[in-house]
C-alpha cells in the first residue's frame, strides 16, 4: 500500500524543529510522525537547499516548488469523461455477443484521449 505524502505543514514544522538542535527521535514524537520520515523529510529538504529561516513564512505552494519544481499540482490534468458504469454493465448483461473488448473500442471512439482501458484475464 503506497504511503501517504508528508503533509507540507508537517515539513515545515520538521525544518523548524531541527533549526532548533532537536534530535530526529524528539521531531518524530513531536510531529506525530516516523523516524524515517523526518530523515526523508530532511534530506529532501537538504537536496532542496531549504533552511529553516529562509522557508519560516512560506506558504505551502512556495515549499512545494522548491522542493519539487517538477510536479505537477492535483487537478490540473486534462481529464477524460469516465465511461458509464452501469451502461457497460447493462450492455454486459444483456446482450451475449458484446465483449469488453467491443465497449472499449466503442469509448475510445468516442474519446480518444480516454484512460479507461479493459483489464485482460
Amino acid at each position: 500500500m503506497p504511503q501517504e505524502r508528508l503533509p507540507l505543514r508537517k515539513i515545515k514544522e520538521v525544518l523548524g524543529l531541527h533549526s532548533l538542535g532537536r534530535a530526529q527521535r524528539q521531531i518524530a514524537v513531536s510531529c506525530a510522525v516516523g523516524q524515517a520520515t523526518v530523515s526523508d523529510s530532511l534530506k529532501t529538504a537538504a537536496a532542496a537547499g531549504l533552511q529553516w529561516p529562509d522557508i519560516a513564512e512560506w506558504s505551502e505552494d512556495q515549499v512545494m516548488q522548491a522542493v519539487a519544481p517538477s510536479r505537477e499540482r492535483p487537478g490540473h490534468r486534462n481529464q477524460s469523461p469516465e465511461p458509464d458504469y452501469a451502461e457497460i454493465r447493462h450492455e454486459l448483461q444483456t446482450n451475449q455477443h458484446v465483449t469488453l473488448q467491443l465497449l472499449w473500442e466503442e469509448y475510445r471512439e468516442k474519446n480518444s484521449d480516454g484512460y479507461w482501458k479493459p483489464s485482460v484475464s
